[in-house]
């Protein structure tokens, strides 16, 4: 039975899990202020709480972003440290595959537009297909800029959406912007462990993992103005 374990240090806590293939074993949070020096500690209580080594793990799952440039920064580097120096496999889940997991427990559909709200005038967005074993993205994940022109996504022409997050505040914008119409939207919504763990095992069955020298934070964005 696989041992996975979880990091998320996207937000405005430090969120560490340790699960197996039947679910939750142990988790524990802390503020994301506390990050650097607090992550590894937290992770070594999970694991001497529940008896477990760090080598009997069979994967890492890690919350790659959109999120805190630092948090984010700060949580790769630690789940990357320890897949390379005792070769656990590392999982790399999206903020948006998150939340279109999430709302696939609420919303009767398969198809979920995720628009998460950036800075000023931006969202991002990812457009992701849900069965029940399985999550896809659409196309790529990208910023939608409300001042600049609109944007050319075909592949989203061909299903019928329920918007996700709270980009769908600005529902009129978003979908003249995209050239979409949306069937129905979940604007407060947010993502648990449980949605982390498994999508965590999905993706690691599905051989999605990527190694711990090619992942990278997913900032969506390909220019940076963050400091």
């Amino acid at each position: 039975m696989d041992q996975i374990l979880t990091i998320d240090t996207s937000g405005s806590f430090i969120r560490v899990a340790l699960a197996n293939t039947r679910g939750l074993i142990s988790h524990k949070s802390i503020p994301s202020k506390q990050a650097s020096k607090k992550i590894l500690v937290l992770i070594d209580e999970i694991l001497r709480d529940s008896k477990f080594s760090l080598r009997e793990l069979d994967c890492i799952g890690i919350v790659t972003g959109p999120g805190s440039f630092t948090g984010l920064r700060v949580g790769i580097g630690v789940a990357q440290g320890l897949s390379m120096a005792l070769q656990i496999p590392l999982v790399g889940i999206s903020i948006l595959e998150l939340l279109a997991k999430a709302a696939s427990k609420l919303v009767d559909s398969d198809h979920f537009l995720v628009a998460l709200e950036a800075r000023e005038s931006e969202v991002y967005i990812g457009a992701y297909k849900v069965s029940l074993h399985s999550i896809d993205l659409i196309g790529n994940e990208f910023v939608l800029n409300f001042i600049e022109g609109s944007i050319a996504a075909p592949e989203l022409y061909l299903s019928k959406w329920v918007g996700v997050g709270n980009g769908w505040k600005h529902k009129r914008e978003l979908e003249n912007k995209l050239g979409v119409s949306v069937e129905d939207v979940v604007i407060d919504i947010d993502y648990n462990t449980e949605d982390l763990i498994e999508l965590s095992c999905q993706n690691k069955k599905e051989d999605k993992g990527e190694s711990s020298g090619i992942l990278l934070p997913n900032y969506v964005k390909e220019e940076l103005d963050y400091s």
